[in-house]
């Protein structure tokens, strides 16, 4: 019992963390960027959000037979160890010939199939570098990408261990994988939504993985239409689906970037900010606020796919 009444009082600040940005958003939805930087210098509530969550993965969800941090792990480790990369590019050579065949015979003629370039950063083919212990304040709606940095492999693991709290600026094409963790759904904007999704093109290096996990209680089937609609969105920016998973709490997908679409307009082909949408969206949000400590689960993880998403200051991000 006490267990449980601890739980409810972390899922309690959580839950009235992301309800206040909401009804702050829908009273001022044309100033979302004013909403988000009051919300950004809240450094007391940050620091007790970030607590709360940090408590409920360790002590609650780790209690789970598969977490989100597993999965993350796992598809990595398959795309860039254990061969999953090398397939897909494989895919992408067979794709480039039969496509150069086609454009061969409709000219008139054939053509020869020409190699298909490196496109896997050198430092692809390396051990990808031990991760960081410490977790860095950031925030990532407003975070700078600068040049990409000319540098090999094990400087630029002195470039990480130099990084200081805020981190406010990062290098193009730099990273293997950015981890959106119950991150997008945290944000009261659609738009919001779309700026993260663009950064983390900005910030992989080519073929680097952008994971995306977004809770969900229902079947597959009750949210299918949101998912495609965040695929098409995601895939417009110039990424690729490699993996989705539908577990029983969580939508998991892997997204692989590749090169840069092209120059055209998004918004004309109808792709839009806006497809990047959750239900909440949709939501009305109620003004008492004491009614969030009143509710009662059934199951502790009923709670944490319905109502907590990660702090992005201070998360891990076919």
């Amino acid at each position: 019992m006490a267990e449980k009444e601890e739980h409810l009082r972390l899922a309690g600040i959580v839950k009235g963390v992301h309800a206040d940005l909401r009804k702050k958003y829908k009273k001022n939805s044309d100033g979302f960027n004013e909403v988000w930087e009051e919300h950004c210098q809240n450094t007391p509530k940050l620091v007790e959000y970030a607590d709360a969550m940090h408590r409920l993965a360790t002590d609650h969800w780790g209690k789970l037979p598969e977490t989100r941090i597993d999965w993350c792990r796992d598809t990595t480790l398959e795309y860039f160890i254990h061969g999953g990369l090398k397939k897909v590019l494989e895919k992408d050579k067979r794709r480039e010939a039969i496509q150069s065949l086609k454009s061969g015979i409709r000219d008139g003629g054939l053509v020869n199939s020409h190699e298909h370039s490196d496109i896997l950063n050198n430092r692809d083919n390396k051990k990808m570098s031990k991760s960081l212990e410490s977790v860095y304040h950031c925030d990532f709606l407003h975070l700078e990408t600068t040049e990409p940095l000319q540098i090999a492999i094990d400087s630029f693991d002195t470039f990480l261990k130099s990084l200081k709290s805020p981190v406010e600026r990062l290098p193009k094409d730099s990273f293997h994988v950015v981890v959106f963790s119950l991150l997008l759904e945290y944000f009261p904007s659609p738009y919001q939504r779309w700026i993260c999704c663009q950064k983390a093109y900005e910030l992989l290096m080519i073929n680097g993985l952008l994971l995306i996990v977004t809770p969900d209680s229902h079947q597959q089937h009750r949210n299918a239409s949101m998912m495609k609609s965040w695929k098409i969105a995601i895939e417009s920016l110039g990424f690729i689906r490699w993996r989705y998973i539908k577990l029983e709490h969580l939508h998991c997908m892997a997204f692989r970037k590749i090169f840069n679409p092209g120059e055209q307009s998004l918004f004309l082909s109808g792709i839009t900010p806006d497809m990047l949408y959750i239900p909440q969206d949709f939501h009305d949000i109620t003004d008492d606020m004491d009614s969030i400590q009143k509710i009662q689960f059934e199951r502790s993880d009923e709670f944490f796919v319905e109502t907590i998403n990660e702090l992005p200051t201070y998360s891990d991000s076919d």
